[in-house]
């Protein structure tokens, strides 16, 4: 009885460890017609401390991919504890990569033992400059493999505060070339926002949803179970990518919903392979 007792606890042992702890690699692939050459970024989300899994450190699975750049969705840590391990883990990623961040709603508030409480410190953003690019509603263009890249943060981590930024300051460039535009925001709800704005975009990613944490019969609960996780198609050239996240909350548990690192690949349609 004893050993079959052990066996039991083993095994929901090591499927604790493989659901919470081990990171997956999701990558996904998108043509399109503005891209003139292949290039890859990292979105990353709901990091709540998580700063390496049983298969290895963040930094280092970040870094396998080669990304031209990382984009982040907000809450880096629950609580203010967890923030410096969290930041030196980032300033491991590739020093020539450069990283983006909006907000989430844990930018904003701690939990510590279940309690929440308002983050009351004017100047804690402005501390994630060391290592980031911070995007409050906010934009910003660059160059990546010879195409134009127009990459907007909305800050939806409180209700009511998104903004839709001006169009980035391209550098004047060709007219003919159409820029490949990005939106990154915290919670998925912000595709209603942008539905009610007509605004325009290529991809829309997103996290906070953490898939649901723990999911049953493949589908998410609670209040965000009509949102999907991965890549989607929005229809006209849109697509909508909604982060698992990598850590937890409230239950430090995982189930049929493991830590996520997605991996884009951004190609130019007339030369790609399968895409979504």
């Amino acid at each position: 009885m004893a050993i079959g007792m052990a066996a039991v606890l083993l095994l929901l042992l090591l499927l604790y460890v493989y659901h919470t702890w081990w990171i997956d690699i999701s990558e996904y692939r998108i043509q399109s017609d503005v891209v003139k050459a292949p290039f890859t970024f990292v979105h990353l989300s709901d990091i709540h401390g998580l700063t390496a899994g049983v298969n290895g450190r963040l930094s280092r699975l970040v870094s396998e991919s080669v990304p031209d750049f990382i984009l982040i969705t907000g809450d880096l840590a629950t609580n203010r504890r967890q923030l410096p391990r969290v930041l030196r883990e980032i300033g491991h990623f590739p020093r020539e990569t450069a990283v983006y961040f909006v907000p989430g709603n844990y930018e904003r508030e701690e939990s510590i033992l279940f309690r929440k409480r308002p983050i009351d410190d004017p100047g804690y953003l402005s501390r994630l400059q060391s290592c980031m690019n911070v995007l409050e509603n906010d934009s910003v263009s660059f160059r990546c493999k010879g195409s134009l890249v127009h990459l907007y943060g909305l800050d939806n981590s409180v209700y009511g505060n998104e903004r839709i930024p001006s169009a980035p300051n391209a550098g004047a460039p060709d007219p003919a070339t159409a820029p490949f535009s990005i939106v990154m925001a915290h919670c998925p709800s912000i595709v209603r926002y942008l539905q009610e704005q007509f605004f325009g975009f290529h991809l829309l990613l997103a996290g906070h949803t953490h898939g649901g944490q723990i999911r049953c019969f493949g589908r998410t609960w609670g209040a965000y179970r009509d949102y999907p996780i991965g890549l989607s198609r929005l229809g006209h050239g849109r697509y909508f990518g909604i982060s698992r996240g990598l850590g937890t909350v409230k239950l430090p548990v995982r189930l049929n919903c493991r830590p996520e690192i997605a991996v884009y690949r951004i190609e130019p349609a007339e030369t790609s392979g399968s895409s979504l």
